[in-house]
């Protein structure tokens, strides 16, 4: 019983609430970043995606162009 109660006693004097409440407001700070990179990533990706049909709507403007001219 005595390795439990100095275990108890060693928490307390590290002040293991204090360090575990930093540790999890690290912790939640972190995830937050990672959330906010995630959805720039999602964002960036799909501006990506955007650019490359208006690409191709631009390309197939261009073909029907040509197509109604040959007409």
């Amino acid at each position: 019983m005595q390795g439990l109660a100095q275990c108890e006693f060693a928490y307390k004097c590290d002040n293991y609430k204090k360090k575990s409440r930093h540790e999890k407001v690290r912790l939640r700070a972190r995830v937050a970043e990672l959330e906010r990179s995630l959805h720039q990533h999602h964002s960036r990706n799909s501006m990506i995606e955007l650019k490359a049909s208006l690409n191709k709507i631009e390309e197939l403007k261009g073909k029907i162009e040509e197509l109604e001219a040959a007409m």
